[in-house]
């Protein structure tokens, strides 16, 4: 996929049996405020919904989630960069799936959508996790491709696997 070219695909809910669609606005928007945003079917929207009885009418976010400065930061970022989304896109898709096939060819089971800059995959050494400073639960681990994470970034990490995987190899005398 080139980055020079528009990505542009056409999602619907409608033709798509997709339940739901999250940005983080602090993650790929950079915003400086920690904010997110989704957009999901109607029945799903029902089972949150509350009256709310001092403004007459219900409340259909989360928690009662109504930052008008999230609101603010995201129609800026949309007012002064959206020009330059798609090749943001573009890139943070085509190093996600660089990052998956690296993971690939170590065996670390790694997972990502057609369209998610979010790769999953085994939990490497904690040592590994902290230096990195990876998102982890249980067994598994994840890595948010954004617009820092270069393929170069990428091969660092997958080389500190690699010696990582060879020292615990040596520890424990599989060589």
């Amino acid at each position: 996929m080139s980055v020079d070219k528009p990505l542009r695909v056409y999602i619907s809910f409608r033709d798509y049996p997709i339940g739901s669609i999250s940005v983080s606005g602090h993650k790929f928007i950079g915003s400086p405020v920690t904010y997110g945003i989704v957009l999901t079917r109607q029945p799903y929207v029902k089972k949150i919904e509350t009256s709310v009885e001092y403004i007459g009418s219900k409340d259909m976010t989360i928690l009662g989630s109504r930052s008008g400065l999230a609101a603010l930061f995201l129609w800026y970022a949309i007012q002064t960069r959206s020009q330059h989304f798609h090749k943001e896109v573009a890139n943070c898709l085509q190093n996600a799936r660089y990052l998956r096939d690296r993971l690939l060819e170590l065996d670390y089971h790694p997972l990502l959508n057609d369209f998610s800059t979010t790769v999953v995959f085994d939990k490497p050494a904690i040592e590994l996790c902290r230096k990195w400073q990876l998102a982890t639960q249980g067994n598994i681990a994840h890595i948010v491709v954004m617009q820092h994470i270069s393929t170069q970034k990428i091969d660092q990490f997958i080389d500190n696997l690699l010696v990582k995987n060879k020292l615990s190899c040596f520890s424990t005398s599989c060589l």
